[in-house]
């Protein structure tokens, strides 16, 4: 997820959503792609070049694309169904049937900002896109090349430039970059080769409420030759169903030789801040004074406590590297997500229907141990006796909250009066979201209660259970039996005796 995550802030896709089944002519025409954050010296070598992936259709307005099953990237979105081609990139759409020269028009359903999402319509993700499309092209570098490219020239202030037709473009920067040309200039940002590059992990997405996870903020250490001035602060803002433990903070560089230097304390930068916040402003120009620094890697480390208010919720952390560059202060933002999920049980009557109150359950985890909830923290003990049981009230209704993602076993300890035990106890999976499915909780288009909240039914009947063959019930039938007829042995023998 974390390099899909980066390589969308360092990407331009400018894809719009497109009609269908409308005659449409190639779109005519020449831009320039212009590398803004790269100087070129003279007679140095430029290592980027332009690959088209798609041709741009144009008509009324709205905009497709083609492309031959020809061309070497056809494979990257093309996948064979049942002896016609399908797209196997979500959001990308083939359009009707294709020409006799093998040409496929293609949509893209692309959520462009400020527009609200559509929960029902699949969106084309660009940071996966640009990801299958860098794989691709190292898997097929060598047909791409054969099939021609535009190679980056040294133009308007030094920064690298091509000229191409309108379309579709993979550019070879370090990150890889997909360009639509559809305009006179456009411009990309090889983040492969800024000094700022920002990234945030976290050690786990889902566990108890009560444990600890740790989140690590990567970034680095700038050449800020020839500032007078460098802005650098990093800041990070938890969710309140996190606690941030504030003593855990540390602050390390990794330097490009590969040894470990720890800042933390020192006098590198400045902490501020309070409860889940924090920004660390730090002094690069003072770091470079060491030129062993320069590149190095800037390693931020802190853990957090997921506190009760996550029960059943997904909490965020959102994260930010702001720093001044040569024209402008930019900031770049980057989040991670931790939650948990809950086991509600749904009692009833196997007959009526009816809800039942009275039903106490416990709760084991994959390996055997049982749930126990203390002053907010879940626990897991080895015995039953031990266990946080829950009793189902008047609605039939119990919970087991601030669960992670897994397999779990409910065993039913006592019934409602004048019921039946369960018989076997009752398997619950409790599916781990998606990153997809976060984002979409957080964007308010997916329900966090439904998706967070297993609710299990769970009914009992009543009646009295006939003993089992085998059980301790036909041991006391063939206790009883086996004494009557000794007694009546004994009773027999004695009455011949006596008529003796």
């Amino acid at each position: 997820m974390k390099n899909l995550k980066k390589a969308a802030s360092f990407i331009l896709v400018v894809m719009m959503v497109l009609s269908l089944a409308v005659p449409a002519f190639a779109a005519d025409g020449q831009g320039k792609i212009t590398i803004t954050n790269v100087d070129v010296e003279d007679g140095a070598t430029i290592p980027y070049s332009a690959y088209k992936i798609f041709d741009i259709v144009q008509e009324n307005g709205s905009t497709s694309y083609t492309i031959s099953k020809d061309s070497p990237w056809f494979d990257l979105v093309a996948m064979e169904v049942g002896g016609k081609y399908q797209s196997k990139i979500n959001g990308i759409t083939f359009v009707g049937e294709p020409t006799e020269d093998g040409v496929y028009t293609l949509t893209a359903n692309v959520l462009v900002p400020g527009q609200t999402p559509d929960e029902n319509m699949v969106y084309l993700n660009t940071t996966e896109f640009v990801e299958k499309a860098k794989a691709y092209y190292t898997d097929k570098k060598d047909a791409i090349e054969a099939a021609g490219s535009t190679p980056f020239v040294k133009g308007e202030g030094n920064h690298p430039e091509a000229t191409v037709d309108y379309g579709y473009y993979y550019v070879s920067t370090e990150m890889g970059a997909l360009v639509n040309v559809n305009a006179a200039n456009v411009s990309v940002t090889d983040k492969g080769k800024n000094d700022v590059p920002f990234d945030k992990e976290v050690s786990t997405h889902t566990t108890d409420i009560g444990s600890d996870v740790s989140f690590t903020l990567t970034s680095k250490v700038p050449d800020t030759k020839g500032y007078t001035q460098f802005i650098y602060a990093i800041e990070d803002t938890l969710d309140d169903g996190l606690t941030l433990k504030a003593n855990t903070i540390k602050v390390n560089l990794i330097t490009v030789g590969g040894a470990t230097v720890d800042l933390t304390g020192g006098a590198s930068y400045t902490k501020t801040g309070e409860g889940n916040h924090f920004k660390l402003d730090f002094d690069m120009r003072a770091l470079n004074a060491n030129e062993e620094y320069i590149g190095a890697q800037v390693v931020i480390t802190y853990d957090a406590t997921v506190n009760e208010k996550a029960a059943a919720q997904v909490e965020w952390n959102n994260a930010s590297l702001t720093y001044t560059n040569k024209t402008k202060t930019e900031t770049i933002t980057d989040k991670e997500y931790v939650y948990t999920m809950n086991v509600s049980i749904d009692k009833t009557d196997g007959a009526s229907n009816q809800k039942l109150a009275g039903a106490e359950f416990a709760l084991k985890n994959a390996a055997g141990k049982y749930y126990a909830l203390n002053n907010g923290v879940v626990s897991w003990v080895d015995s039953v006796e031990a266990a946080t049981k829950v009793t189902t009230n008047e609605n039939g209704a119990a919970n087991f909250a601030g669960l992670a993602a897994g397999t779990y076993v409910l065993e039913e300890t006592k019934a409602p009066e004048g019921y039946n035990e369960l018989s076997e106890d009752i398997t619950v999976v409790l599916q781990a979201l998606t990153d997809a499915e976060a984002d979409g909780i957080a964007a308010g288009i997916a329900d966090a209660g439904t998706r967070l909240v297993h609710t299990e039914g769970v009914a009992n009947f009543s009646g009295n259970l006939l003993p089992e063959t085998g059980g301790i019930g036909t041991t006391i039938f063939y206790v009883v039996g086996g004494a009557l007829v000794i007694g009546a042995s004994v009773f027999l023998i004695a009455k011949k005796r006596m008529a003796k």
